[in-house]
């Protein structure tokens, strides 16, 4: 019985510091996904380079 309780409460210590080890992780994966994605939107096109009209003209020419 006495093992038992020892095996839950190492158990429950290795799953706490399993946690408390992963939020470290998703935060250093978190900062990555975001250097990703400014990385991703700065080598897009801008689309207001390559517009052959002001859309102000545009709109009033119509």
């Amino acid at each position: 019985m006495q093992e038992d309780v020892n095996s839950i409460m190492l158990y429950n210590n290795l799953t706490a510091m399993g946690i408390v080890s992963g939020i470290p992780f998703l935060a250093i994966l978190r900062i990555f996904q975001s250097i990703v994605q400014s990385a991703n939107a700065a080598l897009l096109p801008d689309p207001a380079r390559y517009t052959r009209y002001d859309p102000v003209h545009w709109i009033q020419n119509i």
